[in-house]
């Protein structure tokens, strides 16, 4: 279904135009906003007023008042003399989706705002330009939520015999690995990620879940950490081996750059105990043919990532470097998400 703040409404429905997509763009920059102002956390039912809200969230009464207002004029809120309120749906599906605000408009602003100088080598994506990281994770752990962690769910209810360390390369906020500890208690994990504000972020994350005593949030480059496994193979200096490697929304990553994602695969091999598998859930290219299914944020993550001088790969790619690597398909995990898939390794 599509959000009310992605299309138009009866009170103003009119045709695409330059005023539409001014109207829309701002509409989707508010929404942001007051999620960034903690607005959806603090709200408990869909009921408000102004004055309430804004000594609630510590801001300007008038800054809610033209929001609300703008809102209201697009029908996304409604108004009843000093009270605000959304449809139940609405509220949902903003809470629901907010998670490609929080990318958009948090994480990838710094390229869409110099994309012409990107496309034109002007500029150049990872030293002139980075995304915003800690916004990228915080979206991403929200995507996750709504679209995939109950696959991530199901596997490890499916397999939890068999696991008992994992770790997360790429673990950007940690609330997967949060959540996985907080499901499952015999379940231990180490978090890896190069960036030093998204260890910050899992650390603190990890101490208000109250998990330091079983989540190890390092700064490293992924290969690098699994060389250093090697010796933790037979559980030696008393750290059990790693059952299960994962990575989430990043193999493409490797990928784009020559040789990485054949090093960090013979680095998962060698670091490894025998037996251990792999859990590698990526985006892959989607088909040159318009995507007819439901509304979907592949195609437009296909364009970030063209700013970012980067390709989207097909399934037979992957399946190419795995087998290559010599590690054993265990399982294909299709999602709802067009070209969305999970691969299951053992090495």
């Amino acid at each position: 279904m599509t959000t009310p703040m992605l299309q138009g409404n009866a009170k103003h429905q009119y045709p695409l135009s330059g005023l539409r997509l001014y109207n829309d763009y701002l509409m989707a920059r508010i929404v942001y906003l007051l999620n960034d102002m903690g607005f959806f956390d603090y709200l408990q039912t869909p009921n408000f007023s102004v004055a309430e809200t804004a000594a609630a969230l510590k801001v300007p009464e008038k800054t809610l008042t033209l929001y609300f207002s703008f809102l209201t004029d697009w029908n996304v809120l409604t108004r009843d003399e000093e009270r605000y309120s959304f449809e139940p749906e609405t509220l949902e599906l903003l809470k629901r989706d907010m998670g490609f605000l929080i990318w958009l408009i948090g994480g990838y602003e710094p390229l869409l705002s110099n994309a012409n100088a990107l496309v034109r080598n002007e500029l150049k994506y990872g030293k002139d330009i980075q995304r915003v990281d800690p916004e990228m994770a915080l979206g991403t752990a929200a995507v996750c939520k709504t679209y995939t962690d109950h696959i991530v769910w199901d596997f490890f209810e499916r397999n939890r015999i068999d696991i008992h360390m994992i770790a997360d390369i790429g673990c950007a906020s940690g609330k997967r690995m949060i959540e996985i500890c907080r499901r499952f208690p015999t379940i231990n994990a180490i978090g890896v990620d190069m960036s030093e504000a998204c260890c910050e972020l899992s650390r603190s994350n990890v101490r208000a879940a109250g998990l330091s005593d079983r989540i190890t949030i390092i700064q490293a480059k992924g290969e690098d950490w699994l060389l250093q496994q090697k010796d933790l193979q037979n559980g030696t200096d008393g750290q059990r081996p790693v059952d299960l490697l994962m990575s989430v929304g990043m193999f493409h990553d490797f990928i784009n750059i020559e040789g990485m994602a054949e090093n960090f695969l013979k680095c998962a091999r060698e670091g490894l105990r025998s037996g251990a598998m792999l859990y590698i859930q990526d985006q892959m290219q989607l088909p040159s043919s318009p995507h007819d299914g439901p509304i979907s944020w592949s195609r437009g993550f296909e364009i970030m990532h063209h700013l970012m001088g980067q390709d989207l790969f097909t399934i037979e790619h992957y399946q190419s470097l795995f087998d290559q690597a010599g590690l054993t398909t265990a399982e294909i995990i299709p999602t709802d998400i067009a070209e969305h898939h999970i691969f299951v390794l053992k090495v």
